[in-house]
């Protein structure tokens, strides 16, 4: 038995560094995942994002729903991605205020959104599976790796969204199709604004205004993770220099 167990730590002791290495590279690409979801699920449970997206692009006029109203049904669609309910129900004086194609694409929907959360919780654990093992491993020592790590990671962010956000700005309209017919095997997403309210609550235009705060919000994120790391490099290294 202690034979085989000095055998398996052995083993590991040999795979472990290169183990660790690819989970470095895992720790870049889960970065930008982790904040940008993040911030996307914040944006679906933010009334001010609905509110704000309503009055810029003035869905009361356009619907002819009063602004109160407008608000009410938006918390109920924050509601809906958070409950258990398969399908939405809003009404609106005591009607149903989608058709079936709409709730059934709504269905769809939170479908993908719940997706979007469990990556989220996967991008987070290998971000803390990382440092853990890090500091497991090298204690103290591994302060100074993991910052810059997550400089790197900061860094990287940045420079992925930004290069995103400019193909995708260019051409928004394209990538917006592109976008629904990779995520949607069926055509429920395709509607119609003379007939379904949906598309008249939130016009393309809503979605874009959105997309660009939230691009705003991680790139301002990803700035403070580099900047941190930064401030925290050089503190290190002053109080190294003073040791010395």
């Amino acid at each position: 038995m202690t034979e085989s167990t000095s055998g398996i730590r052995s083993k590991w002791e040999q795979v472990s560094p290169t183990l660790f290495r690819w989970a470095g590279v895992a720790f870049l690409i889960a970065m930008p995942i982790f904040i940008l979801t993040l911030n996307v699920r914040v944006a679906f449970n933010s009334s001010w994002v609905y509110s704000t997206g309503f009055d810029r692009n003035n869905i009361e006029q356009r619907t002819g729903v009063p602004d109160a109203e407008l608000n009410r049904i938006a918390d109920e669609f924050i509601d809906y991605f958070g409950n258990d309910d398969e399908f939405l129900n809003i009404q609106l004086y005591d009607q149903e205020l989608f058709n079936t194609r709409e709730i059934i694409h709504m269905k769809d929907v939170k479908v993908r959104v719940q997706w979007m959360y469990i990556l989220t919780y996967i991008a987070g654990a290998v971000l803390v599976g990382y440092l853990v093992w890090g500091f497991a491993r090298g204690g103290r020592g591994f302060l100074e790796p993991a910052l810059r790590r997550i400089r790197r990671s900061g860094l990287y962010t940045i420079v992925s969204l930004a290069t995103a956000g400019i193909i995708v700005g260019i051409a928004f309209d394209f990538f917006f199709t592109l976008f629904h017919e990779i995520l949607f095997r069926n055509d429920f997403w395709l509607l119609d604004p003379r007939r379904d309210f949906l598309v008249v609550m939130f016009p393309e235009q809503f979605w874009f205004e959105a997309t660009l705060l939230v691009a705003f919000a991680t790139v301002v994120m990803a700035l403070l993770l580099a900047g941190g790391s930064w401030w925290g490099l050089s503190r290190l290294q002053g109080s190294s220099d003073v040791d010395d």
